[in-house]
C-alpha cells in the first residue's frame, strides 16, 4: 500500500481556495445587499441607499436611522437613485423613521426614485404619505 504525502500547508491551501471562491460568489451577488452612505448638507442628513432594502437589510437601516435621530437629526433626505428594490420591510423602516421624526417635529423626504421603487410606493399608497422629489437638489431646496 502506497502512502500519499500531503503537504503541510494543504489545509491552508484548501481554505484559501474556498475563501477566494466564496468571495467571488459574494461579489457576483452584491446587488442583493445594501449600502448606506450618509452625508450632512447644512442641517439635512442625506442617506443614499444603494442595492436592496428588504427584510434582511432593513435592520441595518433601522439602526442607522435610530442613531441619526437620537443624535438630533430632524431632517432626513433619502436619496434612492441607486436603490434597486424595496420590500414591505423596507417600507416599514421608512415609515418608522417618518413617525420618529414627526414626534420631534422633524421632516423626511425621498428623492430620485427609479421606476420600480416608485411603482412600489404608488401601489402601496405611500407615495401620498411621503414628500417625493425628482432630484436630490430639488429635495434639498425644499427641506432647507
Amino acid at each position: 500500500m502506497k502512502s500519499i504525502k500531503v503537504p503541510e500547508n494543504f489545509l491552508r491551501m484548501i481554505w484559501i481556495a474556498f475563501s477566494i471562491i466564496f468571495l467571488k460568489y459574494c461579489l457576483k451577488f452584491e446587488r442583493f445587499f445594501m449600502t448606506i452612505d450618509i452625508e450632512k448638507v447644512n442641517d439635512i442628513c442625506v442617506a443614499a441607499l444603494k442595492g436592496r432594502l428588504d427584510v434582511i437589510t432593513s435592520a441595518e437601516l433601522d439602526g442607522a436611522l435610530d442613531g441619526l435621530i437620537s443624535s438630533g437629526a430632524k431632517k432626513i433626505l433619502f436619496d434612492l437613485r441607486e436603490l434597486d428594490y424595496i420590500s414591505s420591510a423596507g417600507l416599514r423602516s421608512l415609515l418608522s423613521a417618518a413617525k420618529k421624526l414627526k414626534s420631534v417635529d422633524g421632516r423626511i423626504a425621498l428623492s430620485s426614485l427609479n421606476a420600480n421603487v416608485a411603482e412600489v410606493f404608488k401601489i402601496s399608497g405611500l407615495s401620498a404619505f411621503f414628500d417625493i422629489y425628482s432630484s436630490k437638489d430639488d429635495a434639498l431646496a425644499v427641506l432647507a
